[in-house]
């Protein structure tokens, strides 16, 4: 015997609410799995980056003096690298660049730094008397009263540049190592000469100070020079560390960010650069 269900409104109202509630569990599964619902109340916002991961040393290495950019790298920038700080000129940057400097002399080790900057040559050879040696093409305009600061020739005299350099750098560093060398004019050079002519100078010149077991620091601000160009530097560094900038919560934040550093292990999450601990003292 066949029954037969009546079709009426009640049957349809059932098939109705059926439906919805269907509709509404298929939607709290999906967000449940995406992490979009109540049970992502203990992740972090989206917005906030993730605090970058601690990496396990993997051998000697330079502090940059920024714990949490060490922490990101296993204990500092290893040494005997030569690793390029890609940025606009941010004081992030610079206050790395500093702390970074500020380390090394601290533990003794012959600080070096080229520059065509004038108030921040200064100010370094000011703060840093012993153990650090400036070399700039504006060396005459600074204050005679630093001794620590050596007259080199223009950007534009790439051969006269290095000998000059290479002179006073043979005859101050440490030949047990500790050695740090910072080139904070790349981006003048690369201005001033042809890709093809900065890359070849910055070979030799990073070369030869790698040899005598310095690590090599320096900066590139890649908004002023063609892609091209800036792609041609950053394939002579075994390390690139970024920073940019990008809007969070309303407000305009610098960001880090580990591009390479090769054959060593490290954290590829975002840091968000504090400047407050960037201005604090040199971690130890």
């Amino acid at each position: 015997m066949i029954i037969r269900l009546p079709i009426g409104w009640p049957f349809l109202v059932a098939v109705v609410i059926i439906a919805v509630l269907a509709i509404i569990i298929l939607r709290m599964r999906k967000k449940g799995s995406d992490g979009t619902g109540d049970n992502a109340g203990s992740r972090m916002a989206p917005s906030q980056p993730a605090k970058p991961r601690h990496v396990i040393s993997g051998g000697p290495s330079l502090s940059t003096g920024y714990q949490d950019l060490d922490d990101m790298l296993g204990g500092g920038i290893p040494l005997g690298f030569a690793v390029l700080f890609l940025a606009q000129s941010y004081d992030e940057r610079d206050l790395l660049i500093r702390k970074a400097i500020e380390s090394n002399v601290a533990k003794g080790g012959p600080t070096f730094y080229l520059s065509t900057d004038i108030s921040k040559t200064e100010d370094l050879a000011r703060t840093f008397p012993r153990g650090f040696y400036a070399m700039s093409p504006m060396a005459e305009k600074m204050a005679p009263e630093f001794q620590n600061v050596i007259k080199i020739p223009d950007v534009g005299d790439l051969s006269n540049l290095s000998i000059s350099a290479n002179q006073f750098i043979d005859s101050h560093s440490d030949e047990r190592g500790g050695n740090l060398l910072t080139i904070d004019l790349l981006t003048d050079l690369l201005l001033r000469n042809k890709a093809v002519t900065t890359r070849k100078w910055l070979t030799e010149f990073i070369a030869k100070h790698k040899s005598k077991h310095f690590t090599i620091l320096s900066t590139l601000d890649p908004t002023v020079t063609s892609k091209e160009d800036s792609q041609a530097i950053i394939g002579v560094f075994e390390g690139v560390i970024e920073i940019y900038e990008r809007q969070l919560q309303e407000r305009s934040r610098r960001f880090l960010v580990v591009k390479k550093m090769y054959d060593h292990d490290y954290s590829e999450d975002e840091l968000m650069l504090d400047r407050h601990k960037l201005l604090g003292k040199t971690n130890q």
